[in-house]
């Protein structure tokens, strides 16, 4: 009774903030509506991407983190334009145009990967994940090695297989993970709420940045605009998109070990309190030819926003 009036409760009072939010922002989302494009799954539903970089280059998919859009490959378009790679942003399901998906699984996704990328008729790729995104990656890894040249885990989450993994994760992100598993409505709920400092006050983050972070100014006027915009996208039309990312706090239903793409790079900051390095190290022993890279003093922000080129350049020329 307990969780069906928490779940409840939680579809009521989503659905009000996503009726003031999309009052507050029509301009906002109007302007973003025209960045990317979408196709039509075979089951029906929707599939937002973007594309950045090299349109003529070398095909590296990147799935953005939790909360997150098509937007966020935003980040990474200078990288991918100087290095030479074609940079395809898909957005999981509830996000931006892509349609809600409740019941979804990590492995799922790869279905939805291999049509994008049956659609735009790439054959070979790379793929990289970043924080949330990450787990989709390595599922990729696992489902797809025929069609995958490298695979990149920045920031990554690892699986819910042992709980001294979540040892200094921040209290907010732990109780979200656990919504998830409850109600992906209270869950996505949350993430929104905890969204609505940077949505509302964009200008007072990057003050709060600039002072945390002053040897990255140079990268963060930016890049908060794009984090700014890429959140409002995640949560365009539902909290859904949110609520469902935490499939990757239940079992993967697959076992790192038998990933079999070479080579798998991980990149982790050792400061990082979002997803704790413990998860990193943990990937990092697990994932066979894993060439992995940790940050001493880092947290999760400047290792998934700010080493773009050295990704990128390691995606695209593996093995050098």
């Amino acid at each position: 009774m307990y969780f069906r009036a928490l779940s409840i409760l939680s579809v009521t009072l989503g659905s009000a903030l996503i009726l003031w939010q999309r009052h507050l922002n029509t301009v906002q989302l109007s302007r973003l509506a025209s960045v990317g494009d979408a196709i039509t799954l075979k089951d029906g539903r929707r599939l937002g991407y973007a594309e950045y970089g090299d349109p003529n280059g070398e095909p590296v998919f990147f799935f953005h983190g939790t909360a997150g859009s098509r937007l966020a490959g935003r980040v990474f378009h200078t990288a991918a334009v100087k290095l030479g790679g074609r940079l395809i942003a898909p957005e999981r399901p509830g996000y931006g145009f892509s349609t809600p998906q409740p019941d979804r699984t990590l492995l799922g996704w790869v279905d939805d990967v291999i049509e994008l990328a049956d659609t735009l008729g790439i054959e070979r790729f790379a793929v990289f994940g970043v924080s949330g995104g990450g787990p989709h990656a390595a599922a990729c890894a696992y489902k797809l090695p025929e069609r995958l040249t490298t695979v990149g885990l920045v920031a990554s989450v690892a699986p819910p297989d042992d709980s001294e993994l979540i040892a200094g994760i921040r209290p907010a992100n732990y109780l979200m993970s656990r919504a998830g598993r409850i109600s992906p409505w209270l869950a996505g709920m949350m993430g929104w709420i905890t969204s609505l400092p940077l949505l509302m006050m964009p200008g007072q983050v990057k003050k709060q940045a600039l002072k945390l972070y002053p040897e990255y100014d140079h990268l963060l006027e930016e890049i908060i605009d794009i984090f700014v915009d890429d959140t409002r996208e995640a949560f365009r039309s539902s909290v859904l998109g949110f609520g469902t990312d935490f499939v990757s706090a239940r079992p993967w239903g697959f076992d790192l070990s038998a990933i079999t793409v070479k080579p798998v790079y991980l990149w982790h900051g050792e400061a990082d309190i979002n997803v704790p390095p413990a998860m990193g190290y943990y990937l990092a022993a697990r994932v066979p030819n894993c060439q992995a890279t940790f940050y001493p003093g880092e947290d999760h922000a400047i290792t998934s926003l700010t080493h773009g080129e050295e990704v990128l350049s390691a995606l695209l020329n593996p093995g050098e």
